[in-house]
């Protein structure tokens, strides 16, 4: 009968497995894990029958192979051993097809980056241009009140000025509400004056944003349906079979 101890115990056990980083352990070693594991406290620690019973239950579920000494925790590792085993080889992380497709992916995507990035460093000129210009004009307004409030007219006759000047700029936030339909903040201006001013000088290099976009997100689909990480669990899964047999051979 299960216990809520054990169960604890064996939700200790599956991040301890989680967190060692490990995906080939031999069986000692995996053992220990769930035994004397750093990481679980030693109110949760298993014991030796009941590390055995969670070996037995993980591999009734399919989630580990026992090779013979050794214990293999990841997928494509628990293939690997199972086609090791069978003396059938290995299966490839990828197709040629999508291999291709990634390369082809990897280059359009570069040559869009090599014609796209004087456009960008224009773009983002012109930005701080854009923004140091305001920030001129700005300071420009208010330092011409200032002055004519305090030094020239004073506050009876400039009140009216600064209360339509004031006015203006709220009516022109407004309007800017009305056609861009987006608040009128520095935030919302800078995040989109910048893709406006990028597509408009892309679109005087002439390079096709559009076919870019798609090969990013095709490029995101692809690198999410297909590992191409070059450390494969496989290679390990080999090293352990010839230095097994080395050892063997030697013996």
């Amino acid at each position: 009968m299960v216990t809520e101890t054990f169960l604890r115990k064996a939700l200790f056990a599956r991040c301890a497995i989680d967190l060692c980083g490990k995906k080939i352990l031999p069986k000692d070693a995996f053992v220990a894990l769930l035994t004397q594991g750093k990481l679980t406290p030693s109110q949760y620690q298993m014991t030796d029958a009941e590390a055995v019973k969670y070996i037995d239950t993980l591999k009734r579920a399919k989630m580990i192979v026992e090779v013979d000494d050794y214990v293999y925790t990841d997928v494509k590792a628990v293939v690997d051993a199972v086609h090791l085993k069978s003396g059938l080889p290995l299966v490839p992380a990828t197709s040629k097809t999508f291999e291709n497709l990634y390369h082809a992916l990897s280059e359009s995507l570069a040559a869009f980056h090599r014609q796209s990035l004087p456009a960008a460093e224009r773009a983002v000129r012109r930005q701080r241009e854009f923004w140091a210009f305001t920030a001129l004009g700005s300071g420009t307004q208010m330092l011409v009140l200032a002055y004519l409030t305090f030094q020239v007219y004073g506050w009876d006759v400039m009140e009216p000025v600064t209360f339509f000047v004031t006015t203006a700029t709220a009516l022109c936030s407004y309007a800017y509400f009305l056609y861009f339909r987006a608040e009128h903040s520095y935030e919302s201006v800078d995040d989109s004056f910048l893709p406006h001013l990028l597509m408009r000088e892309l679109g005087v290099l002439r390079v096709d944003a559009d076919k870019a976009i798609r090969d990013m997100k095709a490029m995101q689909e692809l690198q999410a349906a297909v590992s191409l990480d070059d450390e494969r669990v496989s290679k390990l899964v080999e090293a352990a079979a010839k230095k097994k047999s080395t050892s063997a051979c030697h013996s």
